[in-house]
């Protein structure tokens, strides 16, 4: 069945599904969205960024979002309530993504480097200087915790996910 989300002011940046049929967006409109993707309504709005919110993505229980304005912020998906902000950061934090297997989020920022966080302790693990520009997208693979990064600088590397040094670019 076809439903159209409706309920953002601004550009729709990123989506994550979440459990129960549920799903997250967020938006240059400062916010983050969870939706019931059966009905189509909003069952939570989040509020917190002071400016763009650009990456959503989410593991046991958590979402993790971060923006332009240079943080990375953990909420709790249930309720809603605000866990954790790491940052603000001195540039901005264009992206996210989690390794579940390895229990850490990575960030992606604008500096270039990515941030490496345990995300049971919120501890930082590492800081890679990964790329000569911005980076715009990380992923992390579900099979052995790889992270990708691709930035403004136009490469993409391939980090392991275990020693978190470069495998490929």
């Amino acid at each position: 069945r076809e439903r159209v989300l409706i309920g953002h002011a601004d550009d729709v940046e990123d989506f994550c599904f979440l459990p129960d049929g549920l799903g997250a967006s967020v938006s240059r409109d400062r916010r983050i969205l969870v939706w019931n993707l059966a009905t189509g309504s909003i069952v939570r709005v989040l509020d917190g960024h002071t400016r763009d919110v650009l990456s959503v993505c989410a593991d046991r229980g958590r979402l993790y979002s971060s923006g332009d304005d240079s943080t990375l912020r953990v909420w709790d998906i249930a309720s809603g309530r605000l866990i954790h902000v790491f940052g603000p950061f001195e540039t901005e934090t264009d992206t996210c993504a989690i390794d579940a297997r390895r229990g850490r989020v990575v960030l992606g920022c604008d500096d270039g480097c990515l941030r490496v966080f345990d995300v049971d302790s919120g501890a930082l693990v590492r800081v890679i200087e990964a790329h000569g520009a911005g980076i715009k997208k990380v992923a992390c693979s579900p099979i052995d915790g790889a992270i990708v990064s691709a930035a403004y600088d136009q490469d993409i590397h391939v980090w392991d996910g275990r020693s978190l040094e470069r495998r490929l670019s």
